[in-house]
């Protein structure tokens, strides 16, 4: 009868008699789950396939209608047949068509892309079409983490419009280099500036009266502007590789360079066209407050935490970032168990920022300006459900003491609830969600 009575009592003898073993345990589930939740990606979309494929043909030089009756209307009856398929829809713009197809949420999208080719193996394009239809898969994870914009601030409009090559060109050969060789960054697209380019103009008076035209110019130039693979040359357990390497290096020599009319005697290029230094046309302008300048669209990798690497260029740039209460712990504690790696990663970020503005030209009037920031939304999410639970464990504890009238009960509750909920985060960490 006495084992009866004390059967009940069992499973919570271990966590009466030895206090000190359930509380050490309490305290690794905590610690534990806490560096779980360090570790937890945060992204600002889960890792989702959109059941999506866009079909993109270029025609170049074509009307949107012909565009439309030539290619986008025989392509979407050739697709019309894809299993799988609930809508259809296209977009027919010069030189360019774009159809875009949905499917079902359960589909196999490599199953669907498989189909969709073996459907444009069968569609024959017009002659004038060079170019074969594209398959395209639209990934949420595509879109830069953040953008930077790159400013000239010297009051003197004609120099900062001057300027704008030279940064393109800073930003394209040393910056674009130094973000991708950090951990977590994927892509740096350079866009807006200025670039330079060496442009002949044919004079076609002086054209026509040789008998030339624009392919034995564009001809000659080609064959004397080579760089082509020589072969291999062996000298005992030595292999060379030949280039044959006869590249343009200045204007002089590309005015010097020899075409041949019809009459069979070699002229200089110069005496049928000038050759200047110029600017490339422009088909993408980046403005900010009113003046141009050059943007940096910085990429992560597909499983790079999106905070974190946020996080890494605001401290590269030189930006201003609130610190969590977690983050601000953290640092403490990290701080206090070894300043020194601390101090050393602190000073690598601060010689990598001023790297960054030696690469551009005159850094002291350049600046780096932050055009958006992805985690942003991504922080102001986690903030509002971290204050929304500790909301909710308020109101909890509050109505589980009115009912209970007891303050040990109470309290008991209330440190288990938060410790669950800690202990949660291994589990996830463990499985990476």
């Amino acid at each position: 009868m006495s084992d009866m009575q004390s059967s009940p009592e069992h499973p919570y003898r271990l966590a009466i008699r030895r206090p000190v073993t359930t509380a050490m345990i309490f305290l690794t589930l905590v610690v534990f789950g806490w560096k779980s939740y360090e570790g937890l990606a945060i992204n600002l979309m889960p890792d989702i396939s959109y059941p999506t494929l866009t079909v993109r043909t270029e025609y170049a030089a074509a009307a949107p209608e012909d565009v439309e009756k030539l290619l986008t209307r025989p392509l979407e009856e050739t697709l019309a047949t894809v299993p799988g398929m609930v809508q259809i829809s296209s977009v027919s713009s010069p030189g360019l068509s774009e159809i875009i197809l949905e499917f079902t949420w359960d589909t196999n999208m490599a199953t669907a892309q498989a189909d969709v080719r073996d459907r444009l193996d069968l569609f024959e394009p017009p002659d004038e079409v060079t170019q074969k239809p594209v398959i395209l898969r639209y990934d949420p994870t595509l879109d830069p983490v953040m953008r930077v914009a790159i400013v000239d601030q010297s009051s003197d409009t004609q120099r900062r419009q001057q300027r704008l090559t030279q940064i393109r060109e800073a930003a394209e050969r040393h910056i674009k280099s130094d973000l991708e060789g950090e951990l977590g960054i994927a892509q740096v697209l350079v866009k807006g500036g200025r670039e330079e380019e060496i442009q002949v103009l044919v004079d076609a008076e002086r054209l026509k009266n040789l008998g030339l035209n624009l392919d034995a110019i564009s001809n000659g130039l080609a064959q004397q502007n080579i760089n082509l693979s020589g072969g291999r040359l062996k000298e005992g357990k030595t292999e060379y590789l030949v280039r044959t390497v006869n590249e343009f290096q200045t204007i002089s020599e590309i005015r010097e360079a020899l075409i041949v009319p019809p009459s069979g005697m070699p002229i200089p290029l110069w005496q049928v066209a000038d050759i200047v230094q110029g600017q490339k046309d422009r088909d993408t302008i980046v403005r900010l407050n009113g003046g141009e300048a050059v943007e940096l669209e910085i990429f992560k990798w597909g499983d790079a935490n999106t905070v974190q690497v946020c996080n890494k260029l605001k401290d590269l740039f030189g930006f201003e970032r609130k610190l969590s209460f977690w983050e601000w712990a953290a640092d403490r504690v990290q701080k206090l168990q070894n300043a020194g790696e601390n101090n050393a990663q602190q000073r690598r970020s601060q010689d990598l920022r001023r790297t960054l503005l030696s690469r551009l030209p005159d850094s002291e009037n350049n600046a780096f300006v932050m055009i958006s920031d992805q985690s942003r939304f991504i922080v102001a999410s986690v903030e509002e459900v971290q204050r929304t639970a500790i909301l909710g464990g308020l109101l909890a504890l509050i109505i589980l003491g009115f009912f209970l009238k007891q303050l040990r009960s109470t309290i008991i509750t209330g440190i288990a609830i938060p410790i669950s909920i800690v202990a949660t985060f291994i589990p996830m960490y463990m499985r990476d969600i």
